[in-house]
């Protein structure tokens, strides 16, 4: 017997889809990275910082960069069996086996601390508590047994509030292959349940069942570590788990690509019409509010136009919310798209157009759910689901419609979702209607909620929506009476409802849709969106040894780590009236300048490049470098310590350049494929070139691998991660020191902060 482990992300995060596919497959495991840990007896533990490994009695932090024992924990334990990661906080499995009779609880670990506390006490279940995990906003409790009673091994569920909610025991093809021992380790991965045993280098993949308390056995896969508790890993996307005989943590990795794994709120607020209380309903401004408010499903309309386009539209006519008249189906898409969709809200919205389905779905986050409704027939469920299924959004949209719909739908494409919206009410009646039906989702309509409705429902796996609700009280009566995603407007109130709850808002994470022979598509995660109340990033972002500076097209800012403006300063050379994308190193601010349009109009004549070094205390420039003559529409600049990188926007190439003496000399051009457009920000990080580009049809943040010679053709890029263009379009970036794989994103009035999946994963 041993533990178990899993991160729990921020999030509310429970079902896991792959992009075209409704389960995860079978996979192998290849060893990642091995560290030695004397404490890695029960279990092991990660967080994008620090590995911990479990003993018996005591807690162990080690650096997973360099493999060091930060720390070990201080508190009583006498048999400690598991470990999971839980809003920041290590709770353990705790028992006192081998006494008897049982007595178990969970540990809580402060990693800060490292104070071993107790954090509950669970009676009256026999055997001992080997691991606990949370899934949505449930506990999962193993109680192993051993020996010849270890058939009687029971997976327990409670409630956020510890009330038991159901118990399972293990498949008899599993306990076979435990001896006398039990299954010592388990976490959720998305609708799989993941098992160890004692010592075997196996992994067994389990399921609920639809009926009966017995869980199914999936498969069984081959993993480097022996048994015991394990994790997921966060910066890997991968596991951790231990050599109990070696004592050794140990990375692994599947060998299929889990960067595109997308994990599924289970449970949340949706934005009926986006943030439709304070922002236009139907429009990409009122989506952008909601996905920055952390709303876990976005509800919206879709209608054909005259010429047969997909608009985002509630009502049959443009009257209420354009300054148009007449039914949607009078308009073709050239039309509407001159009307104004903002104004009727309020002036400061004015110029807001009417979006079509696909541009909605462009910035819509990966893990939201997307409550797609039709206004329309059979026709429009057909065109829906094309575009959704081209678009990759299969494994977050559903269709709320009827069933003549729902069947036109599923014969273009049988992956595709449905909420029934046939006979729509609030009673048993309807919910069966549903079930027979085999929808995904129903929308309950009216009235108090029943749980034995919503039992029911969820006990088929049918997910939980209500109509609507925009009280507090009825909010959180919908969530106790087992609702899972009621429909609101006033999205604000509404979440802070959520939050009382434990539902813990959505980080949007995102992936490019590019589809290149070799390119990889990780995950990019928006962790933190930060409003500058005084100046603006409009051009790029550097990142200083302890201040951060941003660049205008006139000038550089300087910021504190809080982004507190203290000094801007206009930066003025001649022939040159435009900055690009700036880059910090070693004490100064590397630019580029060139002579932009002036009253909107250009003069190719005047084009110029200028490189400046700016002293970064006081920003004044102390240094330039006219590289017109190679470069004729400089943008961003990136220092590395040995050369000078620069992005020449008109002839789609990245310059290096190296220093001899004062002087600069060109050193190469790294090429790139035209259709990635221009580069708006450039870094370099060991042997590989990171490039954010826009305007083209191959949008995003770039890795390439670096030749030590650049060569004439054509460089293609290795991996691609989405930058969400959240107020602009996509500009300067900077990697941010001490957070691995983290980023800042120049937007305008305001720093995106990414998490980039795969790049603090070891090699």
């Amino acid at each position: 017997m041993r533990l178990c482990l899993a991160i729990v992300h921020v999030g509310c995060l429970v079902t896991v889809f792959l992009p075209w596919s409704q389960s995860a497959a079978a996979s192998e495991w290849k060893l990642v990275k091995e560290f030695s840990a004397k404490e890695a007896i029960q279990a092991a533990v990660a967080d994008r910082q620090y590995l911990y490994a479990i003993s018996s009695q005591q807690v162990a932090k080690y650096d997973r960069m360099t493999g060091e024992c930060i720390a070990v924990s201080a508190g009583k334990a006498q048999h400690l069996n598991s470990g999971f990661l839980w809003k920041g906080q290590l709770l353990c499995a705790h028992s006192n086996y081998p006494q008897t009779p049982p007595q178990n609880e969970i540990k809580f670990l402060d990693p800060s601390t490292m104070k071993l506390t107790t954090y509950r006490k669970i009676e009256g279940y026999e055997g001992s508590l080997v691991w606990v995990v949370r899934r949505g906003n449930s506990w999962w409790c193993n109680f192993a047994q051993y020996g010849e009673d270890n058939d009687q091994t029971t997976l327990v569920q409670f409630s956020h509030e510890w009330q038991e909610l159901g118990r399972w025991t293990f498949p008899k093809s599993v306990i076979s292959q435990l001896g006398k021992y039990s299954l010592s380790g388990g976490l959720w991965y998305g609708d799989e349940l993941l098992c160890t045993g004692h010592d075997k280098q196996e992994l067994y993949r389990l399921r609920l069942p639809k009926s009966g308390n017995e869980l199914d056995y999936v498969g069984r896969d081959k993993i480097p570590f022996t048994g015991q508790g394990f994790a997921v890993d966060p910066a890997t996307k991968g596991l951790i788990g231990i050599s109990r005989a070696e004592r050794k943590l140990i990375l692994v990795r599947s060998t299929k690509d889990a960067s595109n794994i997308t994990e599924m709120p289970i449970r949340g607020i949706c934005a009926h019409r986006g943030a439709s209380a304070t922002h236009p309903e139907n429009t990409l401004a009122a989506f952008r509010r909601a996905i920055h408010l952390g709303a876990q499903m976005i509800e919206f309309d879709v209608a054909l136009t005259r010429d047969g386009e997909l608009v985002l539209m509630h009502d049959s006519t443009i009257d209420r919310t354009t300054n148009g008249s007449g039914r949607v189906t009078e308009w073709t898409l050239a039309e509407l798209k001159k009307l104004d969709a903002g104004s009727w809200k309020d002036t400061r919205f004015k110029g807001e157009r009417v979006p079509t389905l696909r541009e909605a779905l462009d910035v819509m986050p990966d893990n939201i759910w997307l409550n797609v409704h039709l206004k329309g027939n059979v026709k429009l469920a057909e065109e829906t689901t094309k575009t959704l299924a081209a678009s990759g959004r299969l494994h977050q949209a559903f269709l709320a419609c009827g069933k003549a719909a729902a069947d036109a739908a599923k014969k273009i494409d049988k992956r595709v979702l449905i909420c029934n919206m046939d006979r729509q009410a609030n009673s048993m009646t309807y919910a069966n209607e549903t079930i027979t039906m085999g929808a995904d989702f129903i929308q309950l309509l009216g009235g108090p909620a029943s749980p034995e409705v919503t039992a029911k429902l969820k006990e088929q796996n049918v997910r939980v929506n209500y109509c609507c609700a925009n009280e507090a009280e009825r909010v959180a009566a919908l969530f106790n009476a087992g609702v899972q995603f009621p429909l609101v407007d006033r999205l604000d109130e509404m979440l802070n409802v959520a939050d009382e709850h434990g539902i813990e808002r959505l980080r949007p994470q995102y992936r490019s849709r590019l589809n290149r022979a070799g390119l990889g598509t990780p995950h990019s995660t928006l962790v933190e969106q930060k409003p500058l109340k005084q100046g603006a990033a409009s051009q790029g972002i550097a990142i200083g040894e302890s201040e951060f500076f941003t660049s205008t097209y006139q000038s550089i800012l300087r910021y504190d780590q809080d982004w507190k403006l203290l000094e801007e300063k206009p930066i003025r050379i001649e022939g040159v009236n435009h900055i690009g994308a700036i880059d910090f190193h070693d004490g100064f601010i590397w630019a580029g300048l060139l002579h932009g349009p002036e009253g909107g109009k250009h003069d190719p004549k005047l084009n110029r490049s200028v490189i400046a070094k700016i002293d970064a205390s006081n920003l004044a420039v102390v240094q330039t470098w006219d590289i017109t003559s190679d470069v004729s529409w400089i943008d961003p600049v990136c220092y590395d310590g040995e050369f000078l990188w620069v992005g020449d926007l008109s002839d789609l190439g990245i310059h290096r350049y190296r220093f001899e003496g004062e002087r600069i000399l060109r050193d190469g051009v790294l090429r790139y494929p035209k259709e990635m457009h221009f580069s708006q920000g450039i870094r370099i990080v060991g042997d590989r070139l990171y490039s954010i580009h826009t305007f083209g049809s191959m949008d995003g943040l770039f890795e390439f691998q670096l030749p030590k010679t650049l060569p004439e053709e054509i460089q293609q890029p290795n991996r691609v991660w989405h930058i969400a263009e959240s107020h602009m379009h996509a500009e300067g970036f900077d990697f941010i020191p001490g957070e691995p794989g983290q980023i800042w994103h120049a937007q305008g009035k305001q720093v995106d902060r990414y998490q980039l999946d795969g790049l603090d994963s070891p090699e």
